[in-house]
């Protein structure tokens, strides 16, 4: 995989062919750790492209080596690929505390970022122990490339998910500043019974996460009410950004229904709020009341009734995602990820191919492109080993 003057990396190592938006080409292949060889099949369909994206990335997610991605010539047979210089495992210790500046214990923390040699690396999640510290092993960033580090804190506590954009330099230990959480978003709501005012107590409530919004990870877990609603048909969460699906699971003989709901961010470490006001409708009768942004009427295909709605923090900017003020002005390390987004309600998922997914073999073999080498009549692109 290297030049000859160049070190192996000795770690278990996969590769495979993707398209410009990291879709599979081709099916994994493994490279020969003591050799760093490996032979790729390629369909026909891919060997036609002018240029296709080769992804190598390690097999155990406790190697502290980067994934890297080379965009090469199909039709080149014989390849040499530099993983580059990333230099060795750093240790990252660090404190998380919330607002009022207490320990926050087990929240999930991970760095992610652009690293030397041009890779990108993910260090494993650790969790914070009960005074809130955490060490993680990482790799440098690249240089004028911050790393992001992800804080998640457990379900429960009122710290919310942060983000921080810390530069690792080459070196075998960092002591970094503490980490301060800003606050979760409290979602407030009231449900009132099918055709009337009249409060719906003891209601169920869960948050289901379906996806992110622009600028924040994906919420990691379902939120759910402490208690169920009050005499008054009250609820009250606290939450991440993120696309959720409510659903609203009476005790009672009412009807179970679901709403969609765009939970966005507030700025900086402003107190963050936002009220929906819901009837528990059957879902063959008409408009509900609401408050908190426009709603479209869908049907999902279990007859249950479900809507849209955007909640946003008070005083925030309409329909606009606002990102934490430490975050505005950084310049962010490249994703290098897919999202995945989730299909709510019984509807017939779309078929979603990602570095982690394998695409299925060709079913059908065409002739093979021009100068390249023969695998079972599949055309190959290889490293190392006799012409």
């Amino acid at each position: 995989m290297s030049p000859d003057e160049a070190e192996l990396v000795d770690v278990e190592l996969e590769v495979q062919a993707v398209d410009e938006e990291l879709r599979p080409l081709s099916q994994r292949t493994t490279v020969k750790r003591d050799t760093g060889e490996f032979t790729l099949a390629l369909p026909p369909s891919a060997a036609e492209r002018p240029t296709v994206v080769l992804q190598v990335v390690p097999t155990s997610a406790q190697a502290v080596v980067p994934q890297k991605l080379f965009t090469v010539n199909p039709r080149q047979g014989k390849l040499e690929l530099a993983m580059g210089d990333y230099g060795e495992p750093v240790r990252f210790k660090s404190r998380v505390l919330s607002r009022d500046g207490q320990p926050v214990a087990q929240a999930s923390v991970s760095l992610a970022g652009k690293v030397g040699g041009g890779g990108l690396f993910r260090s494993q999640k650790v969790l914070t122990d009960a005074n809130g510290s955490f060490e993680l092993l990482t790799l440098a960033s690249e240089s004028g490339n911050p790393m992001t580090l992800s804080v998640v804190p457990p379900p429960g506590s009122s710290a919310g998910l942060t983000q921080r954009y810390v530069q690792v330099p080459r070196t075998s230990l960092v002591q970094s500043p503490d980490v301060t959480c800003g606050e979760r978003m409290k979602v407030r709501g009231t449900l009132l019974k099918p055709s009337s005012s009249e409060p719906a107590a003891g209601v169920q409530v869960v948050a289901e996460p379906l996806e992110d919004v622009p600028g924040w990870p994906r919420p990691a877990f379902r939120f759910e009410a402490p208690r169920t609603t009050d005499e008054g048909g009250h609820f009250e969460l606290a939450m991440d950004p993120g696309r959720y699906r409510f659903d609203f699971i009476p005790t009672e003989n009412l009807p179970r229904v679901s709403r969609i709901v765009t939970v966005r961010p507030a700025e900086g470490f402003a107190t963050s709020e936002a009220a929906l006001e819901l009837l528990l409708l059957h879902p063959l009768q008409g408009p509900q009341r609401h408050r908190a942004g426009q709603l479209q009427r869908l049907e999902s295909a279990a007859g249950r009734a479900l809507r849209l709605h955007q909640l946003l923090p008070r005083g925030g900017r309409g329909g606009q995602a606002v990102r934490p003020a430490a975050l505005a002005d950084a310049g962010g390390p490249e994703r290098g990820l897919l999202h995945h987004r989730a299909r709510a309600l019984n509807r017939s998922p779309e078929r979603i191919e990602g570095p982690g997914r394998r695409a299925r073999a060709p079913s059908a073999a065409r002739s093979p492109g021009l100068g390249q080498s023969h695998h079972g009549g599949v055309p190959t692109l290889s490293t190392g080993g006799p012409p």
